[in-house]
Order: C-alpha cells, then structure tokens, then sequence
C-alpha cells in the first residue's frame, strides 16, 4: 500500500514538474517571438 502510494505521489509530483518546464518553455517561446517581432517592426519602422 505504502509503496504504491509513494510511486503514484511521484508520477504527479514528476507529471507537475514537467508541466511547469513545458509552461516556462512555451512562455519563453512566446516572449522571443515577440521580441524578434518586434525588432523587426522597428527596423522597418525606421527604414521608411
């Protein structure tokens, strides 16, 4: 009992963990993006 209960507390806390990468690795996805956008509108902005 004890045994099983300490590995399904394990797959969640790992299942959380690798939540948390994905979400701060999207959100660092998101933000270059945008930032590399946002060069871009710049750069044209002021070739004009």
């Amino acid at each position: 009992m004890d045994i099983t209960s300490d590995k399904v507390s394990f797959v969640v806390r790992t299942f959380q963990n690798q939540k948390l990468l994905f979400v701060k690795y999207i959100s660092c996805q998101a933000i270059g993006s945008f930032s590399f956008g946002m060069n871009i509108g710049m750069k044209r902005w002021f070739d004009k």
